[in-house]
């Protein structure tokens, strides 16, 4: 009988995050959820885990932002333009400053989430809940 190729670190970090479940993970690469889930408590993986976080959320930001500078560009086009409906001009610049307000927030947060992690506390924010919500997990379900 053939040996089961490990699985290294690194490579299931990115399974995880193709597959975007443990459970989905363990079907699709004949690995046991106990066994990731296992291998997600260490420290060594979880900093992995949240590196290669912040790498798609970055990735996903820049897209995200090319498109963004488009839209709020239209928005004010429309706000501008004296000749639309006044109501028109009114829910582009009530979205503008709806965003806004999200924008600003989401900066706030994640300063907080920067100065944390200044102090060493890796795992604080909004990334660390996504990380978190991997790591739930029912013992019953784990081998020992």
């Amino acid at each position: 009988m053939a040996r089961k190729k490990e699985i290294d670190d690194e490579r299931l970090c990115e399974l995880l995050a193709i597959h975007g479940s443990v459970k989905d993970t363990a079907v699709n690469c004949s690995i046991s959820e106990s066994q990731i889930y296992k291998r997600i408590k260490t420290p060594e993986m979880r900093e992995m885990l949240e590196k290669n976080a912040r790498g798609i959320m970055s990735a996903a930001a820049s897209e995200l932002s090319l498109a963004v500078s488009t839209a709020i560009k239209t928005l004010i086009t429309v706000c501008k333009d004296t000749e639309a409906n006044a109501q028109t001009r009114t829910l582009a610049a009530n979205s503008i400053i709806q965003h806004a307000a999200k924008f600003s927030e989401l900066a706030r947060t994640q300063r907080k989430d920067d100065a944390d992690e200044a102090e060493g506390n890796l795992f604080s924010g909004k990334l660390s809940a996504l990380i978190g919500g991997l790591m739930i997990n029912d013992d019953e379900d784990c081998e020992e």
